[in-house]
C-alpha cells in the first residue's frame, strides 16, 4: 500500500513540475521578464534558465 502511495506521490509531483514547467514558458514568451517569473516561481535564473532550455529542447524532439 505504501508504495502504491510513493508512487502516486511521484507522479503528482511530475505532474506538479510540468505544469510549473509551461507556466513559466507560457509567462516568458509572453514578456514577463525573467527574472520576474523566477521571482513567482521561487526559482533561482540558473534553473529557471534550465528549466527553459529543458522545455525548448523537448519541442524540438
Amino acid at each position: 500500500m505504501s508504495q502504491h502511495l510513493l508512487r502516486i506521490l511521484s507522479h503528482s509531483a511530475a505532474l506538479i513540475d510540468k505544469a510549473l514547467q509551461h507556466t513559466v514558458v507560457a509567462a516568458v514568451n509572453a514578456g514577463v521578464p525573467p527574472q520576474d517569473v523566477a521571482q513567482w516561481a521561487k526559482l533561482p535564473p540558473g534553473p529557471l534558465a534550465d528549466a527553459l532550455k529543458a522545455y525548448q529542447d523537448a519541442g524540438d524532439g
